[in-house]
Formats: C-alpha cells, sequence, structure tokens
C-alpha cells in the first residue's frame, strides 16, 4: 500500500524535514489507521526529531499490530535504552535479535543497554556478536 501522503512524508524524511514528514504521515494514519509501515514510519521520524515518548508509543503500536516486525523491536529497544529504561528495553531487542540473527545491530543495542545496567560480562558478550556479525559481511 501506498499513498501520496506516505510518498511525501518518506521523500521530506530523506531530506531532513522531520516536522513535515511527521505531518504528512499522520495524514496517511488518518486514511489508513492500521497501516504498520506508515505508523513504522512516523515512530522512526518521532524518534528523529526527539519526541521519544511520542516514538516509544508508535512503536508499540506497530509491535500491537505486527508482532514480529524487527525494525520496531529493535528501534523501541533503543528508544527505551535512551531514554533511561534499558531494563524495558531487553525484551525487545532480545526479540529483534531472534527476529534477524545475523544482524549486528540488536547485539550492539543490547550490549549499550547492559552497560547501562552495569552487567558488563552481558554487555561484552553482546559486544562480541554484533564484532562476528559485522565481519561476517552479512550487514
Amino acid at each position: 500500500m501506498t499513498t501520496p501522503r506516505y510518498q511525501l512524508g518518506s521523500a521530506l524524511f530523506e531530506t531532513g524535514d522531520f516536522a513535515e514528514a511527521a505531518v504528512q504521515f499522520q495524514g496517511a494514519l488518518a486514511r489508513f489507521p492500521e497501516w504498520a509501515e506508515a505508523r513504522f514510519s512516523l515512530a522512526t521520524t518521532y524518534a528523529r526529531m526527539d519526541r521519544m515518548p511520542d516514538a516509544i508509543k508508535e512503536y508499540e503500536k506497530v509491535i500491537e499490530a505486527r508482532p514480529n516486525h524487527y525494525g520496531a523491536h529493535l528501534l523501541l529497544g533503543r528508544a527505551l535504552a535512551l531514554t533511561g529504561n534499558p531494563e524495558a528495553a531487553l525484551p525487545n531487542l532480545t526479540k529483534a535479535a531472534t527476529l534477524q540473527p545475523e544482524s549486528p545491530e540488536p547485539h550492539a543495542f543490547l550490549a549499550d543497554a547492559y552497560v547501562q545496567l552495569g552487567r558488563e560480562q552481558d554487555a561484552e558478550r553482546e559486544r562480541s556478536e554484533a564484532t562476528r556479525l559485522s565481519a561476517n559481511g552479512k550487514h
């Protein structure tokens, strides 16, 4: 599915006009409220605007609609960790790592969350896994 508003929002996002991109994604969602990818785009736009509470809420809605959405789990976990809630980030980041086992990003973000929690051994394990996956050239 695609609409002119969604396409415009995507183009604006790419140019860095996040405020106007958000308006366009909101318009697309007003017409198609169950459109998970438009909601994911809006959430990511909010994150870029440093509107983390709004981003978190939208990522959660994406996961409600599509429980195995890799990007939503990854970026929700990242947003939770960045807003000082690393414990809440762990399940989402772990799920992202399960959904895309060859991706280094969830492991790198897990390492950051574990550092915040003072769990250095877990952080080192995740850093090593991220490095290993990156070296494999999968991403």
